[in-house]
């Protein structure tokens, strides 16, 4: 069945990719849900050996989509298959997850997605490739945003076994960023990244003294660039974000600028590890005697489109 599209509609290919099947309950991206009595007819079809007569496949674009844009369409496959031994009638809907993925939101208007066909009828063996088509909105709230949809494709229940009924859901999940690059994208680059120590600690600072850290504890932190491109990174003391726990004992520094990066800019090319110059001085406050404050240091990528960032605590006892 084919549909028209708008001129600027995108076409987003299907991936070659591994089925979902009845005999997983989840695979390649799609859940399977038995609409009734799956334990019972479990037992019967695995006592009996009899192969399953209600099977549903899907193939779709699985993987996240990166970069979508702000009043625009896109377009992309969705093929359902009928893998029983008889017809079925099957009906898609859209809905919103219960629990979505970390990073994503679910989509707060169901309409911006829509499958077509969303009911037709299967002979055994037979496919459908549906067009999902995800509409988004010129709107800004929408921008720089991560959301998650479910499509489901259920096989209506047929009748068997004396009246009882049996269907089955298989449930895929669509993922997509507007305006930016998807949690699985952003933490893909970000193994490129290595930020050794992850903790830094210096001890015996002097209050009123300006002390170089790496010539005062041996060590500072070094970063590594494991990509195959040039990156800069810009570095700064900044506030703590509540997805970071303060180490036992520590209180936040009564001020960001006590620590000073001398590099706050460093260029790596692909393989090059440099050290982050770190330089600490407390004023001469007997407030600040005998205490241990924890800074939040952040390397974030400048200049290439893609804002990653990485992050170091560093641990300083003051005497």
């Amino acid at each position: 069945m084919c549909h028209s599209m708008p001129a600027d509609c995108v076409i987003i290919p299907l991936e070659s990719r591994e089925e979902s099947s009845m005999e997983s309950r989840t695979c390649s991206g799609s859940t399977i849900k038995f609409c009734k009595c799956f334990v019972l007819i479990f037992l019967v079809f695995s006592i009996t050996g009899i192969a399953w007569p209600f099977g549903v496949t899907v193939r779709f674009v699985g993987h996240p989509i990166d970069n979508l844009e702000l009043g625009k369409e896109y377009s992309f496959p969705m093929v359902v298959t009928n893998t029983s031994k008889s017809s079925r009638n099957i009906a898609m809907r859209v809905e919103k997850p219960v629990n979505p993925k970390d990073g994503y939101e679910s989509l707060p208007e169901l309409n911006l997605i829509k499958v077509m066909p969303d009911k037709f009828n299967l002979k055994s063996g037979g496919s459908v490739s549906c067009e999902v088509k995800l509409v988004i909105p010129k709107d800004e709230k929408y921008n720089k945003r991560n959301y998650e949809a479910i499509i489901i494709s259920k096989a209506l229940p047929d009748e068997f076994f004396g009246g009882l009924a049996l269907g089955v859901e298989v449930e895929s999940s669509v993922r997509f960023t507007i305006g930016g690059m998807c949690p699985e994208t952003l933490n893909k680059i970000k193994k490129n990244f290595e930020l050794q120590p992850s903790t830094l600690s210096v001890r015996g600072i002097r209050l009123g003294k300006n002390i170089n850290i790496k010539q005062s504890n041996g060590e500072t932190l070094k970063i590594t660039n494991r990509g195959n491109e040039e990156v800069t990174l810009k570095w700064t003391s900044v506030e703590w974000k509540k997805k970071f726990s303060l180490p036992a004992g520590c209180e936040i520094p009564p001020g960001l600028n006590y620590l000073e990066i001398k590099n706050s800019e460093i260029k790596l090319e692909a393989g090059d590890t440099k050290e982050v110059n770190l330089a600490i001085k407390f004023p001469k406050n007997p407030d600040y005697k005998n205490k241990k404050y924890a800074f939040l240091v952040k390397g974030e990528t400048i200049g290439t489109g893609i804002p990653i960032e990485i992050y170091a605590i560093v641990v300083v006892e003051t005497k």
